[in-house]
Order: C-alpha cells, then structure tokens, then sequence
C-alpha cells in the first residue's frame, strides 16, 4: 500500500538584511494573489504592514492570558448590539492586512460591513514581544485609516495605551491606563473595565 505523506516546506526564517534600505512595496491584491496560489497559507503567519510583509511575534503564555481573561469578560458584559471579531484578517487599505486581537463592530453585520477603519468601534492589540510593533508600526497606519479608539495592551504590566483623535501623521492623543483605573471604549461606553480586576 502507497502512503503519501505531505511533506511541508521549511518556515520561512525573517530577515533585516535590508534594514534602512528602499523595499519593494506589495500590494494587498499582490498579497492575496500569494493566498491564493498556496505560497503562503493558514500556517504563515504574516501581516502585510504598509506594504511590508512582517512575520507576526509568537504568542507567549501572558499574551494568551490576557487575552483569554478580556473574552471571557467581553462574553458576559458587552451590550448584545456590539459584536467583536477575534483575529479577523482584516483588509485595512490597499497595501495593509492585519490581525487584531480584537475587531469591535456594530451587530448588524460582520467583517464584509467593516470597510473603513471608521467602522471599527473599537481596535484592541494584545502585545508582550509585539509591543514595540504595535505601538510604532501599528498604530500610524490604524491612525491613518481612521481606526478612531485603538488600544494596545501590555500583557505583562497590564497598562493600557489608549490612542484617539487619528490622523494622516498618527494619533493626536496616547494615554496610559494603569490596570486598576477603568478604561472605557470611545464608541461603546457599555465597555468599561479594570484590567486588573478580569480572572480566568
């Protein structure tokens, strides 16, 4: 008996050799093109960020913490006319595909309705190794979509930055939220929460 065993390419290890020099820039549809012809698949996980395809940061234990802790309590407490999307691949421009932790919308439709970074209600990254990324890459290009409320979490302190008033250069406002002061979403005020006060 024939037995065919699929055997998977290497991971595609990322590089900096480049670092500080022009790149070529791809384009969403380029990107999708890739998808679709099985250069890159479900296993790839890669963001394409202004053009750039960057590899996304492994998911440690805090992230995954925080992140289960913050559904959990999204589960029990948001106003059943908001929804949320955990992860979506979402098409934020034409040169910009991103996976946010979190993708708050309004209950009357799903992703398909989220065409504008106007149209999140709500944008939430959860980083430990992702930090630096999503602060400084992240945020201008939510900036310039319009993503008007967009917070990174830091899973190891449990501080919140809260970014608002978005525009062409970036957000006009970042604050920090410590995890005992009640953070509350722009666009859902239902959405208030102490980060330290979620369990498991």
């Amino acid at each position: 008996m024939n037995e065919h065993v699929r055997t998977l390419p290497p991971r595609r290890e990322p590089t900096q050799f480049a670092e500080g020099h022009p790149r070529w820039r791809w384009t969403l549809a380029e990107f999708e093109q890739l998808i679709e012809h099985g250069i890159l698949d479900d296993d790839d996980k890669v963001e394409l960020l202004g053009g750039e395809m960057v590899p996304m940061s492994p998911k440690g234990n805090e992230h995954e913490a925080m992140r289960q802790r913050l559904h959990r309590w999204l589960r029990r407490n948001l106003d059943p006319g908001i929804e949320y999307m955990v992860e979506p691949g979402w098409r934020l421009s034409a040169d910009t595909y991103v996976e946010p932790d979190f993708l708050f919308h309004a209950a009357d439709g799903g992703l398909g309705s989220v065409t504008a970074g106007s149209d999140a209600l709500l944008v939430i990254e959860v980083s430990s190794s992702s930090l630096a990324k999503d602060l400084n890459i992240k945020a201008p290009l939510y900036a310039a979509a319009g993503v008007e409320d967009y917070w990174v979490i830091d899973a190891r302190s449990g501080t919140t930055h809260v970014h608002r008033d978005p525009g062409p250069e970036g957000y006009a406002s970042v604050i920090e939220v410590q995890d005992t002061e009640q953070v509350t979403a722009l666009r859902i005020p239902d959405l208030s929460v102490a980060l330290a006060n979620l369990t498991l």
